[in-house]
C-alpha cells in the first residue's frame, strides 16, 4: 500500500486546501486564514504514522506544503508576497504557532528566489530570523539562505560576507552552517568552484565563540570527504600564517602555551580533521605535520579531545 504522505500526495492536498479555502484571494491573508493554515499543517502531521515521522516530521510538512502553493501565488505582486510572508511570521510569533513559523520560513525561501528584489527584502528579514531565540527558527531560516545560494549565489555570498563581523554569534554561525556542502547545491562540493566558501570560513576559523567554531569545523570536516587535499593544504597555510610550531603534543597544548588565536585555530582544526584521522590513514603523515603525532594517535572526539596519551 502506497503511503498517503508522499511529496506528491501532500502537495496535492495542500493545493486543494488552498483553492477550496480561497486563500490569498483578497488583498492580504486574514488572521482567520492564518489559523486555517496552522490547523491544516497540524492535521497533516497528526495523521502521519509514528514509524514514518523520522523522515516526515514538521519540517517535511512545512517544506512540501510551501512548495506546493508557489504555483498558486507567484502571480501576485511582489510587495503583496513580501508583506504576506512578514505578517504570517508575526502572527505565528504572537500566538506561539511554531509549526506556522516553519511553514512561513520555507515559504519565504521559495518566494525569495522569484526575483532579485524579493531576495534582497527577504534577506533583511532572514538576518533577524537567524538571530532568533528559538534554535529551530534559526535552523529553518537557513533554508532561505540555501535557496538563495542555489539561484543567486553572488548576492548571497556578498550578504554572508557582511554577516561575519556581526556581534551576534548566531549570525556568524549562520554563515558557516548555511554553507555546508549539502547535496542540493552541488558546486559547494566542487574544489574548483568553492574558493569563496573557504574565504568566508577562513574568516571564522579563530572565532571567539565555540558555537561558531563548531560549525566551521563541521563544514570543513564535510569538505574533507570531497576535497581532502585542498583542505589539508589550506590548514598547512593557516598553521604557517600564525607561526605555529608543530610539535608532537600540539593538539593538547593550552591557550597559555600557544596564544589565543593559535589555540582557537588548533581547536577548529582538531574538529575539522576528525574524519580523516579516523578513516583516512593515507593522509596521516600530512596530518602529523599539521596537528602533531598525538592527534593522529590519540584524538577521540568524545573520549580524548585533548589528544593526550592514555595512561
Amino acid at each position: 500500500m502506497v503511503s498517503s504522505h508522499t511529496h506528491k500526495e501532500l502537495r496535492r492536498r495542500t493545493q486543494e486546501f488552498w483553492i477550496n479555502e480561497q486563500l490569498w484571494q483578497e488583498a492580504l491573508l486574514t488572521d482567520s486564514d492564518f489559523i486555517k493554515i496552522n490547523e491544516f499543517l497540524t492535521l497533516e502531521y497528526n495523521t502521519i504514522p509514528t514509524k514514518e515521522r523520522i523522515g516526515k516530521g514538521r519540517f517535511f510538512i512545512a517544506k512540501v506544503s510551501a512548495k506546493g502553493i508557489i504555483s498558486l501565488i507567484s502571480h501576485h505582486h511582489e510587495k503583496f508576497l513580501f508583506e504576506s510572508v512578514h505578517r504570517l511570521f508575526l502572527f505565528a510569533e504572537k500566538h506561539d504557532y511554531p509549526f506556522l513559523r516553519y511553514f512561513c520560513l520555507v515559504l519565504a525561501g521559495e518566494i525569495a528566489v522569484l526575483s532579485n528584489d524579493l531576495l534582497s527584502k527577504i534577506f533583511d528579514l532572514t538576518l533577524k530570523w537567524v538571530d532568533h531565540p528559538d534554535w529551530e527558527v534559526r535552523e529553518t531560516a537557513g533554508y532561505i539562505i540555501r535557496r538563495g545560494l542555489k539561484y543567486q549565489p553572488e548576492f548571497v555570498l556578498s550578504a554572508l560576507d557582511s554577516w561575519i563581523t556581526f556581534p551576534s554569534e548566531n549570525v556568524r554561525r549562520a554563515v558557516a552552517e548555511s554553507l555546508r556542502p549539502l547535496a542540493e547545491i552541488k558546486w559547494l562540493r566542487d574544489p574548483v568552484k568553492n574558493n569563496q566558501i573557504l574565504i568566508l570560513l577562513s574568516q571564522l576559523k579563530c572565532d571567539s565563540s565555540t558555537y561558531v567554531r563548531t560549525s566551521v569545523g563541521n563544514n570543513l570536516k564535510d569538505l574533507t570527504k570531497y576535497m581532502p587535499e585542498k583542505i589539508l593544504t589550506l590548514a598547512e597555510q593557516w598553521i604557517l600564517n600564525l607561526n605555529i610550531t608543530v610539535t608532537e603534543d600540539l593538539a593538547s597544548r593550552s591557550k597559555n602555551d600557544l596564544g589565543i588565536n593559535q589555540f582557537l585555530l588548533i581547536w577548529t582544526l582538531k574538529h575539522t580533521f576528525r574524519w580523516i584521522q579516523k578513516r583516512n590513514p593515507e593522509f596521516h603523515p600530512r596530518l602529523t605535520h599539521i596537528l602533531g603525532q598525538n592527534y593522529v594517535d590519540y584524538y577521540d572526539e568524545k573520549r580524548n579531545r585533548l589528544a593526550q596519551p592514555r595512561k
